[in-house]
């Protein structure tokens, strides 16, 4: 682990992490050596203290995410509903706690499965790289399903913005704890034109709507008494290590709408969404991630790519003009597919 603190707080934070068996394999007090060590150390996680005097902390983390070298997870001596920690969230922070809850962190670092650190570049499955040359449509596609996870905030918000209030509907699934999601929804829908919320089970799916998965529960599609569509939220085991998941969400896409969806995979650890992407794919439906260069963490886009998940991969910024472009479709069609109730709502 690399610390990124205030040389006054080191002592204190060894003392929280003595016996977790969390090994530190260097310090740093200022954001130079803090980038410089993250390269050269190579940590399985970077530890960002978010009270630090001398450093601007929410600056210096998005810096950190970027290098798409370590994970990072960040602590500060606020509550965990504090606006500090939510908006460490929103920048691309993997986990958010408080200092005393460092210790529990420890031992779950030692007892159970560390995350993992950023892998070298993979060569892209054939069909991926094939689809890189070919151009994505999204004039068909009814309802988008995004999933996300670390330096997805940042990325949905971006991508959001871009988006008219007539768009398709948008389900989201972002790993992110559950007293942040709602937050989270609100930030959304004050940045953009679109109608975002925290998703409430039985919520009607409708066009110009965002529901984004509360966290510690998975978000299906589901149909309801009137054809029309709805989700359906469950706390059921999680899938993957993940609640909510986004193959919880991207398969009942594929089992409900088929070729009617468009999946989308944003930039994020692990391999979540990748089975579910493929799913879609195979029920006819287009299926998109984010490339390597505009992703903060590769690792669930390269997963998708390497079963053959993905029809396209493209950069966030062309992903935002081929969802704007189905949107302005979408506004024209004269019916829609999905039946009553959903998204010619």
């Amino acid at each position: 682990m690399l610390v990124v603190c205030d040389a006054g707080s080191l002592a204190v934070l060894g003392d929280l992490l003595r016996g977790s068996g969390v090994e530190v394999v260097g310090a740093a007090f200022t954001p130079e050596t803090a980038l410089a060590l993250l390269r050269s150390a190579q940590p399985s996680v970077v530890a960002l203290d978010l009270d630090a005097l001398l450093l601007d902390s929410l600056q210096l983390l998005p810096q950190l995410v970027r290098e798409r070298c370590a994970p990072v997870m960040t602590f500060s001596l606020q509550a965990a509903s504090s606006s500090l920690l939510v908006r460490a969230v929103a920048l691309g922070a993997s986990e958010v706690i408080t200092r005393r809850e460092l210790p529990a962190w420890g031992e779950r670092q030692r007892h159970g499965t560390p995350l993992p650190r950023h892998r070298p570049p993979a060569t892209p499955h054939p069909e991926a790289r094939s689809a890189r040359t070919s151009q994505p449509s999204a004039a068909r596609s009814e309802l988008f399903a995004i999933g996300a996870s670390t330096g997805g905030t940042l990325a949905l918000t971006e991508l959001l913005k871009q988006l008219p209030e007539h768009s398709p509907p948008i389900l989201i699934v972002q790993h992110m704890l559950a007293e942040f999601t709602h937050d989270f929804a609100e930030r959304l829908n004050a940045a953009c034109a679109l109608d975002v919320r925290e998703a409430v089970d039985g919520e009607s799916v409708q066009r110009g709507r965002v529901l984004i998965a509360r966290g510690g529960w998975h978000m299906r599609l589901a149909r309801a008494a009137d054809a029309g569509l709805c989700v359906r939220l469950s706390d059921e085991e999680p899938v993957g290590k993940h609640r909510p998941s986004v193959n919880v969400l991207f398969q009942s896409c594929a089992e409900v709408i088929g070729a009617a969806g468009l999946g989308v995979l944003l930039t994020g650890m692990g391999e979540d969404g990748a089975a579910g992407l493929l799913a879609m794919r195979q029920a006819g439906a287009q299926t998109v991630v984010q490339d390597e260069a505009s992703s903060a963490c590769f690792g669930m886009p390269r997963a998708a790519i390497e079963c053959g998940a993905a029809l396209h991969v493209l950069s966030l910024r062309d992903i935002a003009k081929l969802l704007a472009g189905g949107a302005a479709h979408a506004r024209h069609s004269q019916s829609s597919k999905l039946g009553p109730g959903s998204a010619a709502q």
